[in-house]
């Protein structure tokens, strides 16, 4: 517990090991740039917190990533719209542009791509293996629209009480496995309960395989736990987890999340909840702000980026984006300031009525050469 080294992902402890032992045989010349840009892409990517260790050598290894040694992750920077200008990358480039990219091949594809991607020394096989990495990113993401779409038409057209069992248990006929945990933390978001959600695992419709994703006050690896004896697998942690069992089970399963799930949550606990971090007028939202708060990065688990919030803003105008998924809008404060919003995931919102409360991240909005502040919306009141 006391481990300055406790809070690495895997790839903390490859690169542990990797210096380690290159040490050992007189061989780290050359090698310490390139095990510091793997560990990163993946300390990020993987959630770690950023803190302890991993604070300080991602502070290092987000200033080599601006331009990487990896011929791989110069090619994902290409395909993933990271601004080249950049003299350190920051979180959301890997964990938005980069991460994701590798993250739906091992989700929905064929991990050798990564490996070559990571390890080759030729551009062009680098550029078209970064390529694939994109392509699949995108059908990743159409899986997981749809796949959310018919989730969500399975709770509100079959009237499922989740308030009630204080827990959702959805399980998809065609769902592919790699991406419903994505839909998981997506459905928490929407709906504020712990989500499980599963699909068969062969053609009888004998087994089931499911991902699970928590609120902050659920344990889901202690809800698995008390299945047990009903699980055929199942591993994880307090967040987030995965599991297996036998069809015929479905209705014990349900009870026993239900048991557990009602001693753990009460009612209140069951919608969206976000932490502020304080209120601010737009009058404060200018870029001194951004810079006093990018001072802190890197951001992540266990360092998160501030939330805001004002009160009762005016909604001047509001549009879904073209592909129908977010919103945009433009709102105004008491003070008469303006400023221009992007809400992720939240078309299910629209419209939104003239006056609301709003929780919000501070970001920087480029357009034709043009940086103006723009409120990343976190949720609505």
């Amino acid at each position: 517990l006391n481990s300055p080294y406790k809070g690495l992902a895997g790839v903390g402890v490859a690169y542990v090991l990797g210096v380690t032992l290159a040490q050992k045989q007189g061989q780290l010349e050359g090698l310490t740039r390139q095990l510091l840009e793997l560990f990163t892409l993946g300390t990020i990517a993987d959630l770690a917190p950023l803190t302890g260790v991993n604070r300080r050598w991602l502070k290092r290894g987000l200033k080599r990533l601006a331009e990487p040694q990896i011929l791989g992750i110069q090619a994902l920077v290409e395909v993933g719209g990271v601004d080249k200008k950049k003299k350190t990358l920051n979180s959301e480039d890997i964990g938005f542009k980069l991460g994701p990219r590798i993250n739906a091949i091992g989700r929905i594809g064929d991990p050798q791509i990564v490996i070559e991607l990571l390890t080759t020394e030729d551009k062009t096989i680098a550029l078209n293996r970064a390529k694939e990495c994109h392509s699949v990113n995108q059908k990743r993401q159409d899986l997981c629209t749809q796949v959310q779409k018919d989730a969500i038409a399975s709770i509100e057209e079959g009237g499922i009480n989740y308030k009630g069992d204080r827990f959702l248990l959805l399980i998809g006929e065609h769902w592919h496995h790699g991406i419903i945990g994505i839909v998981a933390s997506r459905l928490v978001e929407r709906y504020g309960v712990p989500v499980f959600i599963a699909t068969y695992e062969d053609e009888e419709k004998k087994y089931i395989r499911g991902s699970a994703r928590g609120i902050e006050e659920y344990n889901i690896f202690e809800a698995l736990q008390y299945c047990d004896d009903l699980l055929l697998k199942y591993g994880g942690h307090k967040a987030a987890g995965g599991f297996g069992f036998e069809t015929k089970n479905i209705d014990l399963i349900k009870e026993r999340l239900r048991e557990f799930s009602h001693k753990l949550l009460s009612p209140e606990h069951l919608k969206p909840l976000l932490k502020i971090d304080g209120q601010i007028s737009f009058y404060d939202a200018n870029f001194d702000l951004i810079k006093e708060i990018e001072s802190l990065y890197p951001w992540g688990i266990e360092n998160d980026y501030p939330i805001f919030w004002t009160p009762d803003v005016t909604v001047i105008e509001q549009r879904k984006t073209r592909c129908g998924e977010h919103l945009q809008l433009t709102v105004q404060d008491e003070s008469g300031a303006k400023l221009k919003c992007i809400a992720w995931n939240k078309s299910c919102y629209y419209p939104l009525p003239p006056n609301i409360d709003i929780a919000y991240k501070l970001s920087v909005n480029e357009w034709r050469g043009e940086k103006t502040v723009q409120l990343d919306i976190q949720g609505f009141r």
